[in-house]
């Protein structure tokens, strides 16, 4: 069993812009919100991947966690097109002046391609345009090319967001 490290991103410098790679648009589930099944199927493929997952949620409980939750923003989630297709996808929650990246997935197919960038970067300027102050999230330590890309876009440990779980008796 792995753990996660907590990283964030101040956005008190300007970033890059996010440009997608050929023939990929990326728009906000605001833009798109017909698009939530077709989210749901790139989530079930990508959770098979994920260190540590005990397998996928039916979408009932997949949408009540990344889609109808009261804290997770349609302006700072994002879905990647092929054409017509949904090939990946990245949410987030809204706190206050600070939000906190969730699920970000790419379908196997359409990795490597600088998708999962394009959208990390939509969420970036995003939350840069909403005025907000830090972007935090966690990945479980056997995802290396998850944290490598956190890494590439500039996240850095954030021991004040880590949290340590000690489980078993309490002495007395």
């Amino acid at each position: 069993m792995g753990g996660e490290e907590a990283v964030s991103l101040r956005l008190d410098a300007p970033q890059p812009p996010s440009v997608p790679p050929d023939g990929i648009r990326i728009l906000s589930r605001r833009e798109r919100p017909d698009v939530v099944e077709a989210m749901y199927e790139v989530y079930v493929e990508c959770d098979q991947d994920v260190p540590g997952s005990s397998g996928p949620l039916t979408l009932e409980g997949w949408r009540a966690l990344d889609i109808d939750r009261p804290s997770r923003s349609p302006d700072l989630s994002f879905v990647a097109f092929e054409g017509d297709e949904v090939v990946g996808y990245a949410v987030a929650d809204l706190f206050g002046d600070e939000a906190h990246h969730g699920f970000t997935a790419v379908k196997r197919a359409w990795r490597r391609r600088g998708i999962a960038t394009a959208l990390k970067r939509a969420q970036i300027a995003a939350a840069t345009d909403l005025g907000l102050k830090r972007l935090a999230t966690g990945s479980e330590e056997r995802n290396l090319p998850m944290r490598r890309l956190n890494a590439k876009l500039g996240y850095r440990p954030d021991p004040e967001l880590s949290v340590v779980v000690l489980r078993g008796p309490v002495q007395e």
